[in-house]
């Protein structure tokens, strides 16, 4: 094995055999091959600095990358624990009238009510004989009897308006050539002139636009369980209208009904309930829709309204719940009439959030729309101190509305 050294040999320019005399001529060292071998070293080490730091990069970079992919999860806007309600318990609406201006127009004012939203995601409200568009001011239906209080367009120019006085029924418009005019062949009624029925008040519709659920109530400065508010059911395909029993409604203690909606999957139907006049109680009831039947069964109370505002600070003397609309998520959002709020829930985290209105005293209605079906629009009135005046405020919220969402899904636009 040759020494150590003499690997370096020809590179500090040392002879091969070290052993080997050499001529007494000739140097021991070449200084000039040893200032290159140096140079050659240094390089060297320079590359191999370099490739370890290259390697140990590379390393961190693959430790990290593959940290980070494992850390984050893919966002799941159905879901419903996935509430921004923890992040602000309170929000505040804004005017709408630079997109909404014909929301204070006269046929409408203090009678103004039923919102519904148009394939183009454009808001329609009633008051008490006329439909009009928010936006244009177009009137869609007129010539009312008694006093419209409930919409809902369904697509292929159908429009359906909810009479609660005489004649107790749903109207269907075509909307060709609007406006469309009760008492002509271009507006006909669902049913027949019901005298048991107490109004209809509102409606809603489930998905395939086949089943109606209808709530009405009589006001009056005392309450009756199961007999001054009412709920039915109508069938599109059978014409059926079939009134939930009186007994069951009186078994859950539900008063006087108003606010209707179902659940994104339409397997429950949620009920508002207030008690007496000036409600001194007010709850969201729970029921179970029957898949071959489509009746209401089994009602539980959802929520005590007045008892979360009270966890809230908030003193509800004077309100009384009156629409509803659900998100895609299922929350509800129901108007307080007579508080300038809206009453936002989650029936699956139970958390509650509340609207703040910024100058309506008395919001009677609400719905989703805009270009992605967020925006929720309030209607009502009691705008800047003025009782008769109507208009409406918007707020941008996290998931599209049920109603438009089932509006487009359903092919009629």
């Amino acid at each position: 094995m040759l020494p150590v050294f003499a690997l370096f040999s020809p590179v500090f320019g040392l002879p091969q055999n070290p052993v080997a005399e050499l001529p007494a001529t000739q140097p021991v060292l070449d200084l000039t091959s040893m200032v290159k071998g140096i140079i050659f070293i240094l390089a060297l080490l320079v590359i191999l600095v370099g490739i370890v730091g290259a390697v140990m990069a590379v390393t961190r970079q693959s430790v990290t990358t593959g940290s980070s992919s494992a850390s984050i999860q893919p966002s799941n806007s159905t879901n419903k624990s996935n509430s921004p309600f923890s992040l602000k318990q309170i929000l505040t609406a804004t005017s709408a009238a630079s997109f909404l201006p014909f929301a204070s127009s006269p046929l409408l004012s203090g009678s103004i009510e039923g919102a519904s939203v148009m394939c183009d995601g454009s808001f329609v409200a009633v008051g008490a004989s006329s439909a009009i568009r928010l936006d244009t001011g177009e009137v869609l239906v007129s010539g009312g009897l008694g006093q419209f209080a409930s919409s809902r367009f369904i697509g292929n120019d159908k429009f359906l308006i909810g009479d609660a006085s005489t004649p107790h029924t749903v109207y269907s418009a075509s909307l060709d050539a609007p406006p469309a005019i009760v008492g002509t062949d271009s507006i006909q009624p669902l049913w027949a002139v019901n005298p048991d029925m107490l109004q209809p008040n509102d409606f809603t519709l489930d998905k395939t636009f086949t089943r109606m659920y209808l709530s009405g109530m009589r006001y009056s400065d005392v309450s009756t369980a199961g007999v001054d508010g009412e709920l039915w059911y109508f069938n599109f395909q059978t014409k059926a209208l079939v009134k939930v029993a009186s007994s069951v409604l009186a078994a859950a203690n539900i008063h006087r009904t108003n606010g209707i909606e179902l659940s994104p999957e339409n397997q429950s139907l949620y009920v508002t309930s207030a008690q007496i006049g000036p409600p001194t109680a007010a709850q969201i009831f729970k029921f179970e829709i029957n898949p071959s039947t489509g009746l209401p069964e089994n009602p539980i109370m959802l929520v005590d309204v007045f008892a979360e505002l009270s966890k809230l600070g908030i003193d509800w003397t004077g309100m009384d719940p009156d629409g509803m609309k659900a998100d895609l998520n299922g929350v509800l959002h129901l108007t307080l009439n007579g508080g300038g709020r809206v009453f936002r829930y989650n029936p699956s985290t139970k958390a509650v959030q509340i609207i703040l209105l910024e100058n309506m005293t008395n919001p009677s209605n609400l719905q989703f729309g805009g270009e992605d079906g967020k925006r929720l629009v309030v209607i009502g009135h009691g705008c800047d101190g003025d009782w008769s005046k109507s208009c409406a405020e918007y707020v941008d919220l996290d998931a599209p509305g049920r109603e438009i969402t089932e509006l487009i899904n359903s092919g009629n636009c």
